[in-house]
């Protein structure tokens, strides 16, 4: 054995590796890995992940369609009904989601203006409905009758008297009506299952089978057969500012008339809505003009049909909207009349295109001296009376008329007259002018109270009557206005101190006129004293009472009956 075998070797000592520190894992790669993760599991199962996402795609394809196929809400044929939360006259609540999962038939009634005694027939329809409600029962057919919050008295008493059954709920401020677009009385609505809105019917029904043949089509989804007419083909020509025309066709002929409104009103309340009159004659085409409608307005119409001449039972048109032009002509003025023409007064009326105001002058004396009548209230039928006129006279008279947008137009009367009243002391004569002085020595003369009721009254201080109706004379003086009536205390041939002395003794501040020389008495010739001539504001003797008054109410009868 070798020394250096036999040497001992030295252990060795192997150094330890130190490990690699690991790296954060980016963002990345921790979204990554789960996706990564999944593709083995579904690389191992690829019948169970096929499976799945064919379903997945199934579900997302079927929600698309659905969300495509869903009719928007409105009150047209195919729409969703509109959603209300209504209250009842028996004071339960009533929603459109009740209605859901039935066939349902909503009426929207006005029964206040129901006559039992005339109207039968409307009253009937109460009973149609009636008949439904039980042949159909809640859980296939659902009925309900929609009536306006100033109905609910009418809508008790209908139901009370007619044993309904079946909800009456109220509509505060006509926001039902309008949301289902109703501008007609009565109007029905049907809906299928799914609240989609079937048909509308305005009117009354023709017979209980149009609707039970309604209600069965709507539950066996079969197309509605409808035996009124069809209307198609509707269009708005001939627009211009103030009005435009409306033509559309029916499968037989027909009466046809449109109902319209603002676009921004509510067309619940009938004041906001213009019908126009129905058709003289059937016929398949139809075209009706709307007039006197406001420029640069957006107006919302209906049209409706039916074979009956006075529009029974109609159907009616999708609602259609058009704009009005821009304003830029002045109204026309037309069927210009002159009527209750009298003395001192006459009337005039006219009609124009457009809203328009009223304004009529006539010249007096001579020219540019001329009396205005105006009115700034617009209107299309426009009435005028002119007072003050003088008798007999022949008068040059102007109308004017002008619209909201500024623009005015004239219309020339070059030959009017009065009418002549002769003049006199008898009833229906013109009064004769007078002039007397007071114990002021002012002077007082009758034409100056052109205008108002005057009294002359025709005395004497030692007249027994006339000092008997004294009082009720200065107890109307006190009581009335003067710009109202005037009263003339005209004192016949006496002395100017003994009439004072008489005033005041009876504390009578009545305004005493002196006829010294009686030539007022002679134009008057009263038969007796004391006598008292009524003159209405245009001048004329409507009451001579000869005698006393008997009371202060005895003569006010008499002045109110020529007011």
């Amino acid at each position: 054995m070798t020394k250096d075998a036999t040497k001992k070797r030295k252990p060795t000592t192997r150094k330890k590796k130190q490990p690699t520190p690991k790296r954060p894992a980016s963002k990345a790669r921790r979204f990554l890995t789960p996706l990564v993760s999944v593709a083995h599991l579904a690389r191992r199962h690829i019948f169970i992940t096929g499976g799945i996402a064919t379903c997945l795609i199934v579900l997302a394809l079927w929600g698309l369609a659905t969300m495509a196929a869903a009719p928007e809400a409105g009150y047209e044929l195919g729409n969703q009904a509109p959603d209300f939360n209504l209250q009842t006259i028996d004071g339960q609540t009533v929603s459109s989601s009740d209605l859901r999962g039935n066939v349902a038939l909503i009426g929207f009634w006005r029964p206040a203006e129901w006559d039992p005694t005339t109207d039968w027939e409307k009253i009937y329809l109460a009973e149609q409905l009636q008949k439904i409600k039980l042949r159909w029962a809640d859980r296939e057919v659902m009925v309900l009758a929609i009536v306006p919050d100033s109905d609910r008295e009418a809508a008790q008493k209908l139901a009370n008297e007619k044993g309904v059954t079946f909800p009456i709920a109220i509509d505060p401020s006509h926001t039902t009506t309008a949301s289902y677009g109703v501008i007609y009385n009565p109007t029905h609505v049907f809906l299928d299952e799914k609240g989609i809105i079937r048909l509308i019917l305005p009117g009354l029904f023709q017979t209980q089978y149009e609707i039970e043949t309604i209600l069965s089509n709507i539950k066996n989804r079969q197309k509605i057969q409808s035996a009124r007419p069809t209307i198609s083909d509707v269009q708005v020509t001939m627009v211009t500012d103030k009005r435009a025309e409306v033509s559309f066709a029916t499968d037989k002929p027909a009466t046809g008339w449109l109902m319209i409104y603002k676009a921004n009103a509510n067309p619940g309340n009938a004041s906001n809505l213009i019908a126009t009159p129905h058709e003289d004659t059937t016929a398949t085409t139809h075209s009706i003009t709307i007039a006197n409608l406001e420029s640069e307005t957006t107006y919302r119409f209906r049209t409706f049909a039916s074979f009956d001449a006075e529009g029974e039972k109609p159907s009616l048109s999708r609602e259609y909207t058009f704009i009005t032009l821009v304003d830029t002509s002045p109204p026309a003025i037309s069927n210009v009349k002159i009527a209750d023409v009298t003395d001192s007064s006459l009337t005039i009326t006219w009609t124009t295109d457009e809203p328009a105001t009223s304004h009529a002058e006539y010249p007096i004396d001579q020219w540019p001296n001329k009396i205005e009548a105006p009115s700034d209230r617009f209107t299309v039928d426009h009435n005028i009376t002119l007072k003050g006129l003088k008798s007999g006279t022949e008068y040059r008279i102007t109308l004017k008329s002008k619209d909201a947008a500024g623009h005015e137009s004239e219309f020339v009367l070059a030959s009017v007259r009065t009418l002549t009243v002769p003049e006199g002391n008898k009833v229906g004569m013109r009064a004769p002018d007078f002039s007397l002085p007071t114990l002021d020595s002012a002077t007082v003369r009758l034409s100056n109270f052109s205008g108002k009721i005057v009294m002359v009254n025709f005395w004497l201080t030692y007249c027994g009557a006339c000092h008997a109706e004294n009082p009720y004379l200065q107890a109307l003086y006190d009581k009335w206005p003067s710009d109202k009536l005037a009263m003339l205390f005209v004192n016949f041939r006496e002395d100017p101190q003994t009439v004072r002395n008489y005033m005041n003794k009876n504390r009578l501040t009545l305004p005493a006129l002196l006829d010294l020389e009686g030539q007022t008495d002679a134009l008057y010739q009263p038969e007796a004293f004391p006598t008292t001539y009524f003159i209405d504001t245009s001048g004329i003797i409507r009451k001579i009472k000869q005698g006393r008054f008997n009371s202060l109410e005895e003569i006010e009868e008499i002045i109110n009956s020529i007011q």
